[in-house]
């Protein structure tokens, strides 16, 4: 009976080491809303440089919008103003932002732990889009007393994205 319940107890220890956590979230934070990720979802890689402790992971398309997914390496405060975010594609056509996952929404900024996974979402991008400006407003309001870094990425190539 022993060896059962031991068996039973390192198996449950084993699969909670072999899941993938992203998103540590400091006590006393509101819960984030998760992305809505259903089967009909398509991601690819994007192949863009790491930027002020923030990487670029990959572009996910559901029915009905775009998730940009970010990689934060190193544990940093993080926010993000929602609607101060822009996604604009290589015609020119804006992207209206619909909601941030992982990292609260400026002013609120809260240390986030490194290898934190988080994204923006907005409007569905178009299928024939080759490349994408995804940045922050650098003359929105500093959420901190102490030095900030606005993130922006120019010409992120999507055209191998099956969108």
């Amino acid at each position: 009976m022993k060896k059962r319940i031991l068996a039973i107890l390192v198996t449950i220890f084993i699969s909670f080491l072999s899941s993938e956590v992203y998103t540590i979230i400091s006590p006393g934070a509101k819960p984030i809303k998760k992305p809505i990720v259903t089967k009909k979802t398509n991601c690819c890689p994007l192949n863009a440089t790491e930027q002020d402790n923030v990487r670029l992971i990959k572009l996910c398309q559901t029915k009905n919008s775009t998730l940009i997914y970010m990689h934060l390496e190193n544990t940093a405060n993080a926010c993000s103003y929602v609607d101060r975010i822009s996604l604009v594609d290589d015609k020119g056509k804006d992207y209206k932002p619909i909601t941030i996952h992982g990292i609260n929404n400026c002013p609120k900024a809260n240390l986030i732990q490194g290898h934190t996974l988080f994204s923006w979402e907005f409007e569905k991008i178009d299928k024939n889009t080759i490349s994408i400006n995804i940045e922050e407003d650098t003359t929105a309001p500093n959420p901190t007393s102490g030095a900030w870094n606005w993130w922006v990425w120019k010409d992120v190539t999507v055209g191998h994205c099956k969108l």
